[in-house]
């Protein structure tokens, strides 16, 4: 489920970049492209929820986690929405930016857990 996961949301921000280009150009297909996006959310969060589900104890860092995440999907509708208006959607790339620093920071306390440890230590062996 976490290649799953991962998949969604790396896809999620291509079509973002994708999305992005097609707005700024003009383009016809930016629709399109912003509803396959929207698709790809809804899969990012199921997928969240299953992994979510699956721990079985839950931290207060995993809930920090989900919520940046949630907020980073709110940040890239608003800024693909004040494109579409013709609006900068400057605040929306300052609060992607935000929370990605964020995230970054958690993942490393996540990761540094005896269950984070756990988890790293088997992907070294695989490789």
């Amino acid at each position: 489920m976490t290649h799953a996961h991962i998949t969604s949301w790396l896809i999620a921000i291509i079509l973002f970049l994708i999305a992005v280009s097609l707005q700024r150009s003009g383009s016809a297909k930016a629709k399109m492209v912003q509803m396959v996006l929207r698709l790809f959310y809804i899969i990012t969060i199921i997928t969240g929820v299953l992994l979510l589900h699956s721990l079985a104890s839950l931290s207060i860092l995993y809930v920090i986690k989900t919520l940046a995440g949630l907020w980073v999907i709110g940040a890239m509708e608003m800024v693909l929405m004040a494109m579409k208006k013709g609006k900068t959607g400057n605040s929306g790339w300052g609060c992607r930016f935000f929370v990605y620093i964020k995230c970054g920071m958690v993942s490393r306390n996540i990761a540094a857990t005896p269950k984070g440890m756990c988890y790293i230590r088997r992907w070294r062996q695989r490789s």
